[in-house]
């Protein structure tokens, strides 16, 4: 109950820091699912791209004899699309010297017309000082190429006040109570990161919210704030109108991440899925004995193919997914930090369930309710006993081996549905009415 009682308060502050809703632009089309670091562009490596699942890659341009079109023609032979990482897009001072600016200019005519070029790539992890310069180059490709996706990716919650630069000129705002003395660091956490995600969207008006937030340690551990990131951006997200995307651990890239299970890759998937999450960009993919990655030096590691099998699983209920808003998420007790109980979800924990697990709502495009059913263990199988209290109508469930909706029976209100779900895996329904 006192995870609650904190989720009420992180609720307060974001209530009271409106965000501003983005500008008509870029508009999503598909479920990403991308690889940070994407190998060299030879036709074999992408073909393991697109047998892998990926359906967007960065890609660099760095070399001076780069031709945009011939590289997007190629991405295109496979079905796959970029986002462009070019020197010219990460000069501070392109828009100060005309020469640059022309160049830019050119570039942008360039890739803009091409059906696999999807937008481009301006910064990671930057500071809010950086904002301002951020906005000045954004809006400068906005106004040569509006339809096309302006791409930076955030720091995530477990960075300090000095990385998000926030609350530089005035103090923090004095809304944490003297009583919660105890938990002061965590609140004072969230407002220094919700400050830094309002700068960010008022300043820059995104049309998608990327972030990356690596949770699985060495030595068994997790990080403690995975569920509460994902919930304020889950919550800055909606508020702006836009889609969020997961930048998550595919690989031991630190010393201190570990070696990932199968079933914990999934469980980075569905509990971002379940979240309402519309892309998931593994970290990292193209690396080396010193910074692993899914492949090192060339060679393929165990999790490029659990994460291949994710892909493909993701990919067919991505569709879906791409039709439904999400309008809540609610966890079985115990609590993780910043989340909320089942208490007032329509679809509740049945008076004796088994196991941890999260439901996250949605409504579809015809005002239908949707739910996914996620087993929060990752270790071993939960059951779910839920209690539906959506109805009368036709519970259908999405079915990943038949790629579409199937009809599981007539419910009224109370209906009682019992799941066998495997670590950290999920299931989608949806209530017909």
């Amino acid at each position: 109950m006192r995870c609650f009682g904190y989720f009420m308060l992180f609720s307060f502050m974001l209530l009271s820091h409106g965000i501003i809703a983005a500008t008509p632009g870029w508009v999503q089309k598909e479920f990403i699912l991308m690889p940070w670091s994407a190998p060299p562009s030879s036709d074999k490596n992408l073909n393991a791209l697109a047998s892998e699942g990926y359906n967007l890659i960065m890609l660099n341009c760095y070399k001076k004899d780069f031709a945009p079109a011939a590289a997007l023609d190629k991405l295109q032979k496979y079905g796959l699309k970029a986002l462009i990482v070019h020197p010219l897009l990460l000069d501070s001072t392109v828009l100060k010297e005309p020469a640059k600016t022309a160049a830019l200019i050119k570039l942008i005519n360039q890739v803009k017309t091409h059906p696999a070029f999807v937008g481009y790539f301006l910064s990671d992890e930057p500071r809010a000082g950086a904002f301002p310069a951020l906005q000045q180059l954004s809006d400068f490709i906005r106004a040569h190429d509006r339809t096309h996706l302006v791409y930076i990716n955030l720091l995530p919650i477990y960075a300090t006040k000095d990385q998000l630069e926030v609350f530089m000129n005035s103090p923090q705002p004095k809304i944490i109570p003297n009583d919660f003395t105890s938990v002061r660091p965590v609140l004072e956490r969230i407002l220094n990161y919700q400050e830094h995600l309002r700068l960010y969207v008022k300043t820059i008006r995104p049309e998608l919210l990327s972030y990356d937030h690596y949770h699985f340690w060495a030595d068994g551990l997790d990080q403690q704030f995975y569920f509460l990131n994902l919930d304020l951006i889950r919550t800055s997200a909606l508020n702006a109108g836009i889609p969020f995307l997961n930048i998550v651990q595919a690989s031991q890239y630190e010393q201190y991440w570990r070696p990932l299970t199968a079933s914990e890759l999934r469980w980075l998937a569905y509990t971002t899925m379940a979240y309402g999450g519309r892309g998931i960009c593994w970290f990292h993919y193209w690396g080396s004995q010193k910074w692993p990655g899914l492949y090192c030096d060339d060679r393929k590691t165990p999790q490029a193919d659990y994460v291949a099998a994710i892909n493909h699983d993701v990919a067919i209920l991505g569709p879906e997914l791409m039709q439904l808003t999400s309008t809540g998420v609610y966890h079985s007790v115990s609590l993780p930090l910043g989340t909320q109980g089942m208490e007032n979800s329509p679809v509740v924990a049945a008076p004796v369930h088994l196991g941890d697990y999260i439901v996250g709502m949605f409504k579809d495009r015809k005002g239908n309710d949707a739910f996914m059913v996620v087993n929060r263990d990752y270790k071993k199988e939960t059951v779910a006993k839920v209690t539906i209290n959506l109805g009368p109508g036709k519970l259908l469930e999405f079915s990943l081996a038949e790629k579409k909706w199937r009809e599981v029976k007539s419910i009224q209100k109370g209906a009682e549905l019992r799941l066998a779900l495997p670590p950290g895996s999920g299931k989608l329904f949806k209530v017909e009415k």
